[in-house]
């Protein structure tokens, strides 16, 4: 019995108590996931591209055209002119795709409006050019204008012909200039330039669309604008409008 009692007394049992969590704890767990969470960076949603713009396609002809446009092919003076111009000449291939679509004109509602307007004044005031578009004319506007942030007269041709590669000839800018009753001493804004060559690529569509391409949505004009110029000689009727402006109104429609 005695030994029985000495083995009780010399067995120990060293059991730690072991540490639970405290509702301290899980509020603290909480706070740094959350922490955690604010670092991670959200994988963004796959979504279907938009469809493809086809006057993206228009616009990155363009812009190749004027990359490589060399603009002393215009001052070459026959035989004097070095033959590496000439042969430039020929290397400059190709022209923009005139579009019907790129922009759209329009008549206000109160025709009498035109009464105190000029051509240039109409074009800038009643022509809505698609974003991509005039974003091309207003690079060439840069390339152009002088120290007023205007084109003189003297450069508005050279201007033109960069928009319209292989398309605008001599001809075609003297019937614009006509058309816009524009003199030596206009000088244009970047809004007025935009307008004209909004007005020039129209009038090009004319003369260099072929049979077989009329019909194709980009060779025609909007819908809208179809229905704003309907009628278009009783919508004149009674009004004192500058005879250019008519004339361009009639070549619009």
């Amino acid at each position: 019995q005695g030994i029985h009692n000495r083995k009780n007394k010399d067995i120990k049992v060293d059991l730690e108590v072991p540490s639970l969590p405290t509702f301290e704890d899980k509020k603290k767990d909480k706070k740094e996931k959350r922490k955690a969470d604010r670092h991670l960076v959200s994988q963004p949603k796959h979504e279907t591209p938009p469809p493809k713009d086809p006057e993206d396609d228009l616009d990155d002809q363009l812009k190749q055209r004027l990359k490589n446009f060399d603009f002393n092919i215009m001052e070459m003076m026959g035989e004097d002119s070095p033959r590496k111009n000439v042969q430039k000449a020929t290397w400059v291939t190709g022209r923009l795709a005139l579009s019907q679509q790129s922009s759209r004109f329009t008549l206000p509602i109160d025709m009498a409006r035109l009464e105190q307007m000029t051509p240039l004044d109409y074009v800038k005031n009643f022509c809505i050019i698609k974003r991509r578009r005039k974003k091309l004319y207003q690079d060439i506007f840069v390339k152009h204008k002088d120290k007023t942030g205007q084109i003189p007269f003297k450069d508005l041709e050279k201007a033109l012909t960069m928009v319209l590669v292989n398309t605008l000839t001599s001809d075609d800018y003297k019937r614009i200039v006509e058309l816009l009753d524009i003199s030596d001493s206009t000088r244009v804004d970047v809004d007025g330039f935009s307008a004209m060559a909004a007005l020039a690529e129209r009038l090009m569509c004319s003369t260099h669309v072929s049979q077989e391409q009329v019909d194709q949505p980009d060779y025609q004009k909007e819908k809208i604008e179809c229905a704003d110029f309907s009628a278009l000689e009783w919508k004149l009727t009674g009004v004192q409008v500058n005879p250019k402006i008519v004339r361009i109104l009639k070549e619009l429609n």
